[in-house]
Formats: C-alpha cells, structure tokens, sequence
C-alpha cells in the first residue's frame, strides 16, 4: 500500500494560513479541479496559476456573500 506523503496537503494548509492573515479568501480546490492546480505547480507556470487561483479565490468571495 502506498502512503501519501502529505505535501500537497501542507502546502495547501501553508496557502489558506497566510490568505487568512492576509484577509483573503481561501482558495478551494475542488475535486475536479485539482488536475489544474496540479499542473500549474508541476510545470512551475506561475502566471497561469496566480490566473487560476485569482479566479477560485473571486469564485469562492461571491460564494462566501450569498451567506450573508
């Protein structure tokens, strides 16, 4: 059986930690998105994935005013 090793889990945790100190929205990564989060980090494509986070990051703002 192989084990994760928890990086992406970490690495997760790091970015939500320091949007909350930042007052930013979280970015969540939803299931069936999270080939594209994958691939942005594995080819080291940061204007494509500070495009793909901006964008989660309004998603998930507006998301967040519908409860108010």
């Amino acid at each position: 059986m192989v084990l994760p090793d928890g990086n992406g889990r970490t690495g997760r945790l790091t970015m939500v930690y320091l949007f909350m100190l930042n007052d930013i929205s979280p970015l969540v990564i939803e299931k069936e998105n999270k080939g594209d989060y994958i691939f942005y980090l594995a080819n080291e494509d940061i204007e494509g994935f500070t495009h793909y986070a901006l964008k989660k990051i309004s998603d998930e703002e507006a998301r967040m005013k519908s409860f108010r």
